[in-house]
């Protein structure tokens, strides 16, 4: 691999780490009201779920997934044997 595009790939190394999203983050986003890509989808097929149901798992995640080791990792480092 040619100098330059090693150089290349070594000075992006940190902005691709940083870019990797956190369990907890992604999970915070799965139950908000306003950003889910899920709960939007289920409207959109005509399916219902209530602002309570979305407002206690969102609840679940603040106060147990947020604090605990799991929720720190990144996305991509997530397994059943982690969580």
């Amino acid at each position: 691999m040619p100098d330059f595009v090693w150089s290349f790939i070594v000075a992006r190394k940190p902005f691709l780490k940083a870019c990797e999203t956190r369990f907890s983050d992604y999970c915070a986003k799965f139950w908000d009201w306003g950003r889910s890509d899920y709960i939007r989808g289920l409207k959109l097929r005509g399916k219902s779920i209530g602002r309570e149901y979305v407002g206690t798992n969102s609840s679940y995640i603040k106060r147990f997934l947020e604090h605990c080791g799991a929720g720190t990792l990144s996305l991509s480092k997530v397994t059943s044997s982690a969580i």
